[in-house]
């Protein structure tokens, strides 16, 4: 089996956990062909959708806004989540507050961190643009 992205891997183990709970073990006549099934349902990507040449290029593109987002927003004070899923959380909340008020500075956004070096230099849409954001 290739190497699983994390998102696959966990999506694998959800898997396997609800294969555990209805089989009650490996006990189960059907128990190892059900967890090869799964393992193939998620190496073949059915899960992330990402086997076609268009989702591809839509992540690609969404890792590259991610990149240029770590530029302008600082990671949890706390640092207990991953960095990146830190970050597009964050980028999240803006594109949700850009819908509101487009015009508001990304500093004012509950939950966003901007390193000070660009504080109060940014609103919700220069912020997307300057990240080449798509959705």
């Amino acid at each position: 089996m290739t190497q699983l992205s994390k998102h696959s891997q966990r999506n694998l183990m959800v898997i396997e956990n609800f294969i555990l709970h209805y089989t009650h073990g490996e006990e189960h006549p059907d128990y190892e062909e059900m967890m090869q099934s799964a393992k193939d349902y998620i190496s073949e990507d059915h899960v992330d959708g990402e086997d076609s040449e268009e989702a591809q290029a839509e992540h690609s593109d969404h890792n590259d806004s991610i990149n240029k987002a770590r530029k302008i927003l600082c990671e949890d004070a706390d640092g207990s989540k991953d960095l990146i899923e830190n970050i597009t959380n964050q980028v999240k909340l803006i594109v949700e507050a850009n819908k509101v008020n487009p015009d508001g500075l990304i500093d004012y956004v509950d939950n966003v961190i901007v390193w000070e070096k660009v504080a109060l230099e940014f609103t919700c849409i220069e912020f997307l643009y300057e990240i080449d954001w798509q959705e």
